[in-house]
């Protein structure tokens, strides 16, 4: 049975602003058509803290790419992890 990784709520576009600064400026945004996604993000759907998705970044056993100091995580490798972990 294939995963669907899907965040909350969705929004008839796809996409959801998550938080908007004094400014407009948006600090996150949410859109189930993404490739990679966040080391919150993927905690989130895990059911794991930040810490743990890190440290499982550090030991390779969740792969993910840097980019301008920041962690992308590929939505596959999020859901190879909630396969190989589920009861």
């Amino acid at each position: 049975m294939a995963s669907c990784f899907v965040f909350r709520p969705v929004v008839s576009s796809g996409v959801r602003r998550t938080q908007s600064l004094p400014g407009g400026e948006v600090i996150g945004v949410e859109d189930k058509n993404r490739k990679k996604v966040t080391v919150a993000e993927a905690a989130e759907y895990l059911g794991l803290t930040r810490g743990k998705v890190q440290e499982l970044v550090e030991r390779g056993v969740l792969k993910a790419d840097r980019f301008a100091g920041a962690i992308h995580i590929p939505r596959e490798e999020v859901e190879r992890i909630e396969r190989e972990t589920a009861p």
